[in-house]
């Protein structure tokens, strides 16, 4: 429920948002020890491109999720279909943990996964151990 509150306080902002703002969320884990995953918004492809390109090289992910797919998607349909990016980046101990990349449709209020009029798998791309640091009890927080 947090990430969804999170979406809905940047919802009507999302245009005007700095990309890299972070935004911190602390998941348990066992022995109640704090395991911190940072959030960032992220609104420009530019910024994030040699991150997110780095993280694809070995992150579990579908061709839909690439980089390369999604940029191209935007430019050529998103842009027409007013598609605002709101592509949330998961670090742990400064390295990624996941990649939502999602996109803000300011006509019906609504996040969506980005680029998914055109693709079979809507989803984020995880690293290869996501399961073993975020396990299946604590998903739900996150």
């Amino acid at each position: 429920m947090t990430t969804q509150a999170m979406f809905e306080r940047h919802a009507e902002t999302v245009l005007g948002v700095t990309p890299g703002e972070d935004e911190e969320l602390a998941l348990p884990v066992s022995g109640g020890h704090p395991l911190p995953i940072e959030l960032s918004l992220h609104t420009d492809l530019v910024a994030i491109e040699k991150d997110w390109r780095a993280f694809e090289e070995r992150a579990d992910c579908t061709v839909f999720q690439t980089f390369d797919w999604l940029s191209a998607w935007h430019r050529h349909i998103g842009v027409r279909e007013n598609a605002k990016l709101a592509i949330v980046i998961g670090r742990q101990q400064d390295a990624i943990l996941f990649v939502m990349p999602f996109a803000f449709d300011a006509e019906t209020r609504t996040i969506g996964w980005f680029g998914a009029g055109l693709c079979n798998y809507n989803g984020p791309v995880l690293a290869r151990e996501f399961s073993r640091r975020v396990g299946p009890e604590r998903f739900p927080a996150l």
